[in-house]
């Protein structure tokens, strides 16, 4: 994350809950909404853009 400004935009694929649905226990968040990006079966990622340069990191499993 060094390597963005500040101002950098941050996009997923998935609408992440942030009104009590994070359980601090076991470290999961639930969310609301997935908009599956590829063929597999689960996938999910981090777009980045910022001025000149732009960053991804997308990961997907299958069942």
């Amino acid at each position: 994350m060094t390597h963005f400004s500040p101002t950098a935009r941050f996009f997923t694929n998935a609408e992440w809950e942030t009104h009590g649905l994070y359980d601090a226990e076991t470290g999961v968040s639930s969310f609301t909404g997935w908009y599956p990006a590829t063929n597999a079966t689960w996938d999910g990622g981090v777009l980045v853009l910022d001025e000149g340069k732009a960053g991804v990191l997308w990961l997907e499993d299958e069942d």
